[in-house]
């Protein structure tokens, strides 16, 4: 039995209409199928494990759970510009991003935070 892909391959115009409404229909029904699967996964790595205590931290609950902040919504937070931040980022002197894509990054709330907090306690 072929595979829908392989399928879907076929010169259309080898094939009645039938044939072509029916693989569609399959073909819509895969996506749904895998759709849920995808959404039933992002749920189960979004939120912690039922049997796992709530105090602990580990790696992927941090993650899934925390805040992360754009650049625009960072600048507009702080009320600095993004070419101060990255100044600050190349001294030092601000929390590292977290790269999200190939020319996206994001920082941690909770890092910002705690960057501001060390701040104001600074002299």
């Amino acid at each position: 039995m072929l595979d829908i892909v392989d399928i879907l391959h076929i010169d259309a115009g080898q094939r009645t209409i039938g044939e072509l409404i029916r693989d569609r229909e399959r073909s819509l029904l895969e996506i749904l199928r895998l759709r849920a699967l995808i959404t039933k996964t992002n749920a189960k790595r979004c939120s912690p494990s039922a049997g796992r205590p709530e105090d602990s931290d580990t790696e992927s609950t941090r993650y899934a759970t925390e805040k992360l902040v754009k650049l625009a919504a960072l600048c507009k937070l702080l009320d600095m510009a993004r070419s101060t931040i990255y100044q600050l980022k190349k001294e030092g002197r601000f929390p590292e991003p977290i790269k999200v894509g190939y020319r996206a990054v994001r920082w941690r709330l909770s890092d910002i935070r705690a960057w501001q907090d060390a701040r104001a306690v600074a002299p």
